[in-house]
């Protein structure tokens, strides 16, 4: 937002001269509230997801042929 700001206020000086504040500040306005607005929803998505989906754990994978044999016998 900052950089975007700070290279179309020259640019609507450029286009719009001396009523460039009159065309920039509803735009700056719109864009402050736009944020403060997807911030509060993005906030209530965040807490509307499921933090421990039900998944069921894959079966254990079966022994493959390279570590055959490899394993330590017990004591």
């Amino acid at each position: 937002s900052k950089k975007s700001l700070a290279s179309g206020l020259p640019m609507a000086s450029v286009l719009f001269g001396a009523h460039a504040s009159l065309a920039v500040l509803p735009l700056m306005l719109f864009h402050q509230m736009q944020l403060m607005v997807c911030a509060v929803i993005a906030k209530r998505r965040a807490h509307d997801l499921d933090p421990a989906p039900d998944v069921t754990p894959a079966a254990p994978a079966a022994a493959s042929r390279t570590a055959a044999g490899t394993a330590t016998p017990p004591r």
